[in-house]
C-alpha cells in the first residue's frame, strides 16, 4: 500500500503532453515525464557525453566533465 502525504493530481508533460499522476512538488520541481527523456535531449541538440567525456581537476574539491567531442550530439534512434 502506498502511503503518500501529498495528494496526486493529474498534470501533462510540458513536452509530450502526456498525463502524469504526481504530486505538486514533483510536477513544480520536473514538470516533464521521464517517457520523453530522449526526445527532448534530440529536439534541444544536447552533446552526448556516454563514452565522449573526460574530467579536468579544477581546484581540490572541484572537477568538471568536458566532451571529447563537441560534435557529437543525441539523434534519434531509429
Amino acid at each position: 500500500m502506498k502511503i503518500t502525504t501529498f495528494k496526486e493530481k493529474r498534470f501533462n508533460c510540458k513536452f509530450c503532453d502526456r498525463e502524469m499522476n504526481v504530486n505538486v512538488r514533483t510536477y513544480r520541481a520536473n514538470s516533464f515525464c521521464s517517457h520523453c527523456y530522449e526526445e527532448r535531449l534530440v529536439a534541444s541538440g544536447a552533446i552526448d557525453l556516454r563514452g565522449n567525456h573526460q574530467s579536468l581537476q579544477m581546484d581540490v574539491d572541484y572537477s568538471e566533465v568536458v566532451p571529447v567531442d563537441k560534435e557529437k550530439t543525441w539523434c534519434k534512434k531509429e
